[in-house]
């Protein structure tokens, strides 16, 4: 076994170094199929098996997870991702593996898989290979595809440790959630707590004598995944959030001078998105809604229709957080004081309204109508679209529920009626894309579940709320994001 390792390592690196000048990634996989094995592989391995003796006996029994199986009427033959650093091997090259990920006679103890076997590069590199594949082939999402291919250099080039056990570990767990593969999810486990160990190690060494030339892009990465697998299985509720912050805290110390291009400025614009959850969810501004980094980052990179409304998002997080400020027992006492809030409500009103006259403008058809009215969106030519317009009524809906709970609103029963045409426009736009059944893999739906985790707490309608939960709970099992779908932190977007 040890030598089938190290010629697997030595043939990583020879392709490596063949390769490092283009990187391709590969179709998405069709179903849940999250490991296949390519049409040559196939063939030489069969002529193989063709001149051993009793191989059919053999190989009788092997690999009974059908995603596993390259021989499952789901498997589908492709070509080689590119780089080759997703190797081709299934289980049946490691006897010992296959054993560990049979279904066992009580799943609810998976057999720990051991270390010795889980070491072997061929397996992990398929993982990650198809892994992110399946992610960057998902319509929608160009932020996740702009860095997320970057990964396997970055991993390859040994950038950074708590990288590499992260890449695994998400890898892993997203694949043994999808499949229900105990054995393989609880390897997930095993690589994500050697990542959690390493970053800390990191953060001990950093505090110390580190420089923030040390903050890398590997390690902004490595916090983005590490993020990524509490969202697909939770280990708690918040430590998403919290492997967010620590990837949104190396930005900050690195400053917004060096975000301005290439990996670190879309890895950047990738953090900005996951920020606008948390700081809603937490109801506090992050450092994100200053005027200054609203803007160096984008001093070389013009700013998209998309980025103008995270610009806007980023910032009504400080609004929710005056509106706390204001006690229960002294609204009533601080009338101006609300008032001035309620006009601040307004001009936030009236920008997102502005925004959504542009979009509208610049799309080439009128299926995205952002009218309030359900019946207009009922279609989407991109799944982005769908996404960049249901994060636009949930901030509508925000703007709208904080107006609500001042004391000094007059407008109550309107402002009310606007949440729930927004929230039906939310759930109008995730039934488009599902009927659309563009989202084949995994991660697919992952956009919008901040709009619907809004719909779930702020639309006075008892059946829209009732259809959200549905949904996300459904999402959770189905697309491997039990993390991200858990409900039980949302209260705070309560009035």
């Amino acid at each position: 076994m040890a030598d089938v390792a190290k010629g697997v390592r030595n043939v990583a690196k020879r392709e490596l170094n063949a390769t490092r000048s283009s990187l391709t990634v590969r179709r998405a996989l069709v179903g849940n199929v999250f490991l296949d094995q390519p049409s040559e592989t196939a063939k030489r391995r069969k002529h193989r098996n063709l001149n051993k003796p009793n191989s059919k006996t053999s190989n009788e029994g092997r690999c009974s997870d059908p995603a596993l199986s390259t021989g499952s009427s789901n498997a589908v033959s492709r070509a080689p991702w590119k780089p080759t650093l997703a190797f081709p091997f299934a289980f049946s090259r490691f006897p010992e593996l296959e054993k560990s990920a049979s279904p066992k006679k009580n799943p609810g103890r998976p057999e720990r898989i051991p270390p010795e076997v889980s070491l072997i590069p061929a397996l992990k590199e398929h993982l990650l290979g198809n892994f992110i594949s399946s992610l960057t082939e998902t319509p929608g999402s160009p932020l996740l595809k702009k860095w997320l291919p970057h990964v396997p250099f970055l991993v390859y080039q040994n950038a950074s440790p708590t990288l590499q056990f992260a890449a695994y570990a998400a890898s892993m767990v997203l694949y043994g959630s999808i499949t229900k593969n105990c054995a393989v999810r609880q390897e997930g486990y095993r690589w994500y707590g050697m990542g959690l160990q390493d970053q800390t190690s990191q953060l001990v060494t950093f505090n110390k004598n580190q420089s923030l030339e040390d903050i890398s892009d590997a390690k902004i990465c490595g916090t983005m995944l590490l993020s990524f697998f509490e969202m697909t299985c939770g280990t708690t509720s918040t430590a998403w959030k919290h492997h967010i912050c620590a990837s949104a805290r190396f930005i900050e110390l690195r400053g917004a001078e060096t975000f301005k291009s290439s990996l670190p400025h879309e890895l950047f614009r990738a953090v900005r998105l996951a920020m606008v959850y948390l700081t809603t969810e937490n109801r506090r501004p992050s450092f994100l809604s200053s005027q200054h980094w609203l803007t160096i980052p984008f001093s070389q990179n013009e700013k998209t229709y998309f980025d103008e409304l995270v610009d806007i998002l980023l910032r009504i997080p400080t609004l929710l957080a005056m509106v706390d400020k204001v006690a229960p027992g002294e609204r009533k006492l601080d009338g101006l004081r609300t008032q001035n809030l309620g006009l601040t409500f307004e001009r936030y009103s009236v920008e997102l309204s502005e925004w959504a006259a542009r979009y509208e403008l610049n799309q080439d058809h009128g299926d995205a109508s952002l009218c309030k009215s359900s019946t207009d969106m009922t279609r989407f030519d991109d799944p982005f679209m769908a996404e960049t317009i249901a994060l636009y009524d949930s901030s509508c809906i925000l703007v709208a529920a904080a107006r609500v709970s001042l004391p000094v609103t007059r407008q109550r029963a309107f402002l009310e009626e606007e949440i729930i045409q927004h929230s039906e426009s939310i759930l109008s736009s995730v039934d488009s894309v599902e009927r659309e059944n563009v989202w084949c893999n995994a991660g697919g739906p992952f956009r919008l579940v901040h709009p619907l985790k809004v719909v779930v707490c702020s639309s006075p309608c008892k059946k829209q709320v009732a259809s959200a939960r549905s949904i996300l709970g459904r999402w959770g099992a189905q697309y491997g994001m039990e993390g991200i779908c858990n409900l039980k932190e949302t209260s705070t977007f309560h009035y």
